[in-house]
């Protein structure tokens, strides 16, 4: 992450280190200098609290963002499961067959073929000996 001091404000960047108007700084080779200083037992300037009170604000400024994006991509995914499972019940209600009403459909047209097939069975007779 990379911040730059202008005027007193801080803007952000992609790379990890913070950056002054004159110098460079990365976040992780600071604390490690600062890990060093305090291993040879040299306090902390002012500066260096100054540096490392920025990139926590930074830090934690980019995880609270993080956790925001986190929360919306849930919220997100929430909301297009219920779209789906709503749409799917629509498409179910408008594609899908009654399967009683099919069976009452068939058995209707069924007894209908066979009241038609025994009405003309009755009226053409059932062999040519009858003709001769």
């Amino acid at each position: 992450m990379t911040m730059m001091f202008k005027a007193g404000s801080l803007t952000e960047g992609a790379a990890s280190s913070v950056t002054g108007t004159h110098t460079s700084v990365s976040i992780f080779n600071k604390m490690i200098e600062l890990r060093d200083k305090l291993r040879a037992g040299i306090p902390p300037s002012s500066d260096d609290t100054a540096m490392i009170s920025m990139m926590q604000s930074v830090v934690m400024r980019e995880e609270a963002r993080a956790g925001s994006l986190t929360t919306n991509l849930t919220s997100a995914d929430a909301y297009l499961t219920a779209q789906r499972e709503h749409i799917l019940d629509l498409q179910s209600a408008k594609q899908d067959v009654d399967l009683t009403e099919i069976g009452m459909r068939l058995k209707q047209e069924e007894i209908m073929l066979e009241a038609a097939l025994s009405a003309a069975a009755k009226i053409i007779p059932k062999s040519l000996m009858d003709y001769l």
